[in-house]
């Protein structure tokens, strides 16, 4: 397989992985951590992971960051605060599969959304969407 499919589709695939992993967690700690501490918990986790490789970057790139606080302040309220607590809420009413079929199919949703609310073109014949929409539908069956 050539690398510029390979390292996408591994990509997404680990990304199914971990979206899963973080399904079974919070339905197992559900009754012991609240939702928005577990959320908090996840974040601290990842930027701890993250950052000794992202610092140079970061700050390489702070004006641009700086500049777009809004945006991604924004992205923050919406992807952190909103969609993964609310994961964590339903992990105390419904099985960790149920949260993996709907987190599944959220990049594909994610494309049609944003045909639909930019205009972006979507090429079905990439080997990106093709191993986008292969990943979702893999996941959601």
């Amino acid at each position: 397989m050539p690398r510029a499919v390979f390292v996408p589709t591994l990509m997404l695939t680990a990304a199914s992985i971990f979206w899963a992993g973080n399904a079974v967690v919070a339905r197992a700690v559900f009754e012991e951590i609240e939702p928005f501490t577990l959320a908090l918990l996840r974040w601290v986790l990842a930027i701890a992971l993250l950052l000794p490789f992202t610092w140079r970057h970061m700050r390489r790139d702070w004006p641009a960051i700086v500049a777009a606080w809004g945006v991604l302040s924004a992205l923050a309220i919406l992807s952190v605060s909103i969609y993964a607590t609310t994961v964590y809420i339903a992990a105390h009413t419904t099985e960790a599969i149920n949260i993996s079929l709907v987190g599944s199919v959220t990049p594909a949703v994610a494309v049609v959304v944003s045909w639909l609310m930019i205009g972006e073109r979507i090429d079905f014949n990439s080997p990106l969407t093709k191993s986008l929409f292969v990943q979702s539908v893999s996941g959601a069956t």
